[in-house]
This record gives C-alpha cells, structure tokens and sequence, in this order.
C-alpha cells in the first residue's frame, strides 16, 4: 500500500522556508519519484502511485535511485537506466510500471504486485533447483569418494598462512574432478553395456568382401575334394577383421553446462552468445571451454572449466557463499 512519498515543491536554492511549504498550486509529491505525467502538471493518478511504488522496488533491487530531481526531460521520454541492472522477468514487470504513458502501465496497483510476485516466485523457484541440484550432487559425491582420496589429503603438506578463498578454491577444483570422473565412469560402463546387446553380426561389411561370401558353390565342394577348401580359410579371415575394427571405434559423449549469475548476466560459451541466466543446460563437446559472465554493474567474469564426456558442470558467477 502506497501510504506517502513525501511533500515538496521543486523551487531553487534560495527560496525562503515559507515558500517549501504546502499550499495552493504546489508541486505535491518528492520530484526524484514523481511520474512524467505530474511533471507536466496533470492531475495525478493511481497510475502515478504505480510509477512510484516501481521506482522505489528499483531502487530496493539495484541500491540506487532511479532518477534524480534534474531528470524530468529523460523521464517524459524514456525508462529509468538502471532497469538494464535487473535480469529476468522482473525487469519486464518494471519496464511496464516504468512507462512514460500512463496508459502503458498496468490496470491497477493489484495487477502490478500480483505481477511482481509472479516474477519474484518464478526466479525463486529458478534457484531452489539450483540448489537442490547442487546438494544432490554433492551427497552422492560423499557416498563415493574412495579412501585413498583421505589418505592423498594427509600426505598434502599444511600452509598454515593459506588464505580462505585458496582452500575454497582447492574445494572447488576437487568437488569438479570428482564430478567429473563419476561421470566419466558411468559414461563407459553405458557404452560397455550397448555394445554388448549388439552383435558382431549386426556391422554390415564391406561390398566387396560380400561378394566372396555369398558365394555357394565352394561349401558343396568341402565333402568332395579337400583341396578345393584350402582358398577360402584367408578369406573368411580378411572378413572379420574389418569388422572387429568398426566395432571398436571410440564413441563422444557430450558434456552439459549449468550456468546462473546473482542478480543475473549475459552469458557467452567459447565466444558464442547464449542468453541471461539461468541456463538450465547447454551441450557441449569434452575438453576445455571459456565462460564468461556480464553484467553492466559487476563487470566481467571468465571461467575455463574443463567437462568430461557425460558430466554435468554447474558455474554461478557473484552468487553469495560461492
């Protein structure tokens, strides 16, 4: 509920304190919040509430204000800049309560918090999944972490002067090339298992190798004459051979790259543009990739993670605690 955004008028430097106050024909309202339509002098509106009350969430999201009091001739024309800090569906909620025409913003002040709430529920959920993704992962990491991986941890030498983020890091790294081997490994006993539903029979061979076999007239003469048998024996195995190299052709599993930002970025994968966060997955080949995070306010962060074949990455850049 929109109760007050203050009472003032907009006059210079070297007014009397009489004159600040309200009386007839006074600007009614603080400028830095005032909807474009009062700075033209019209009668303001429950839609000039809805302008300010989306004014101060902005200015509740990005720690900034939106407008200052000198702003009125960008304001009739335009949205406040600092929308482009927002991501998501907020910023859309916004951009229409933030409107210069009042009849471009929502119905009423209902419809408007009923659509902040919507977007608010929407990048919640977002991140719930997230995290129940991420401690998942990691409970099935501490089900599987092998022995020897306490014991290669007491022979580590301690640094008693290392920093907290280095041992955060070294976490990191070591949470990354477990997920990473789980993965591989489960890659492997799946192509283990298909190959051997498959026969050997299956893998066609070569046109010109099906020409000799197919050939009956030489079975009939193995009863016969024994002599005539002895040029077969190098072809039947000129055909297996082949055959035994096709079926041992490595096969590439893709990884998939789970990426989010706090409050949110545009996303980019080896130079290749992929949107704003969140990203749910992304295929990509195995080896090393280049990530980077932007966001107008914190700036550029780059990542080179290395994913293995089948193993689901997860990177959240600026996200509290990581």
């Amino acid at each position: 509920k929109v109760i007050d955004f203050g009472i003032l008028r907009a006059i210079g430097p070297k007014a009397s304190g009489l004159e600040r106050l309200t009386r007839t024909a006074a600007f009614i309202g603080t400028p830095a919040y005032a909807a474009p339509e009062m700075l033209l002098g019209l009668e303001p509106s429950p839609a000039s509430d809805q302008y300010a009350l989306a004014l101060v969430v902005l200015e509740l999201l990005t720690g900034k204000k939106a407008w200052t009091e000198d702003s009125g001739v960008a304001r009739l024309e335009s949205t406040p800049p600092a929308l482009d800090l927002v991501g998501g569906p907020l910023q859309d909620v916004l951009r229409r309560a933030l409107a210069p025409d009042p009849g471009g913003r929502f119905h009423d002040i209902l419809s408007f918090s009923a659509a902040v709430e919507g977007a608010l529920a929407a990048a919640a959920e977002a991140t719930r999944l997230l995290e129940v993704l991420s401690n998942r992962l990691h409970g099935t990491l501490d089900q599987h972490m092998a022995p020897e991986n306490e014991a290669s941890r007491n022979r580590t030498p301690a640094r008693g002067a290392a920093a907290a983020p280095a041992r955060r890091r070294r976490l990191l790294v070591r949470f990354l090339m477990l997920a990473g081997l789980l993965a591989l490994v489960a890659a492997v006993v799946g192509l283990v298992a298909g190959d051997g539903k498959q026969g050997v029979s299956a893998q066609e061979p070569p046109p010109g190798l099906d020409a000799r076999v197919e050939a009956p007239e030489p079975q009939e003469d193995v009863a016969s004459s024994p002599k005539d048998c002895a040029p077969e024996a190098p072809v039947a195995t000129r055909a297996v051979e082949p055959l035994l190299r096709v079926a041992a052709r490595p096969r590439s599993v893709p990884g998939l790259l789970v990426l989010n930002a706090f409050p949110w970025a545009e996303v980019s994968v080896d130079g290749k543009a992929r949107g704003k966060t969140p990203i749910r997955g992304i295929e990509v080949q195995p080896g090393r990739h280049v990530v980077e995070f932007r966001n107008p306010a914190a700036g550029t962060v780059r990542y080179t993670p290395t994913v293995g074949p089948g193993e689901t990455l997860r990177l959240c850049a600026w996200c509290p605690g990581r």
